[in-house]
């Protein structure tokens, strides 16, 4: 079943797209220790050493939670939560 959509609060068509602003229900972030956190990848190539840094801050619940249950499992903690950011 699918996730009801976001009310669409404003709507701007351009040149090749359309732009809509939507109703969001919160903004949570990842957190270890109650302190926010950030992810940093690091691939070893033969260039060098290349970097992506991944999200940690969400419009939806349900993903932050799927990200928080992952990190606690790679490191064997539970030490990471999402929080609410006012």
């Amino acid at each position: 079943m699918a996730r009801p959509s976001a009310d669409t609060v404003i709507s701007k068509e351009l040149d090749y797209y359309h732009m809509d602003i939507m109703e969001s229900e919160g903004y949570w972030i990842i957190t270890y220790q109650n302190k926010p956190v950030g992810l940093r990848h690091r691939f070893y190539t033969i260039e060098g050493v290349k970097m992506k840094y991944p999200r940690t801050g969400f419009n939806n619940y349900a993903h932050c939670v799927r990200l928080a249950a992952k990190l606690n499992k790679l490191f064997g903690t539970d030490l990471f939560e999402c929080q609410s950011v006012a």
